[in-house]
C-alpha cells in the first residue's frame, strides 16, 4: 500500500503522479499441511486430528484436538510427538 500524502481538497485523481518504488514481489507459497486421525486408546468411536503446518519462516506448528494437547506443560500430547516422529 503506498505511503499517505496530504493534498489540496480540489485535487483531481488524473493530478496525481504515481511514482513506482524499488520494491521485489514477494511470492507467498501455500503453507505445507500435514492432517493424521488417531483414534483415541480409551474409546475408539473417539478420532483425534492432528495438523502440522509449515510457516513462512520455515518452522512448523503442530496441533492437536485431543485433551492431552492442552494438559502437556509443553503443549505436545502423544499424537503431536509420534506426528513428530513420522515427518
Amino acid at each position: 500500500m503506498p505511503t499517505w500524502k496530504e493534498v489540496p481538497l480540489d485535487t483531481k485523481l488524473s493530478d496525481i503522479q504515481w511514482e513506482k518504488e524499488n520494491i521485489q514481489p514477494v511470492v507467498k507459497k501455500d503453507p505445507k499441511i500435514i492432517v493424521e486421525t488417531f483414534v483415541s486408546s480409551s474409546d475408539v468411536s473417539i478420532l483425534y486430528k492432528t495438523k502440522k503446518v509449515e510457516r513462512e519462516d520455515g518452522s512448523f506448528v503442530y496441533s492437536c484436538t485431543c485433551p492431552g494437547a492442552w494438559r502437556a506443560k509443553d503443549k505436545r500430547c502423544k499424537h503431536i510427538k509420534e506426528l513428530e516422529k513420522r515427518v
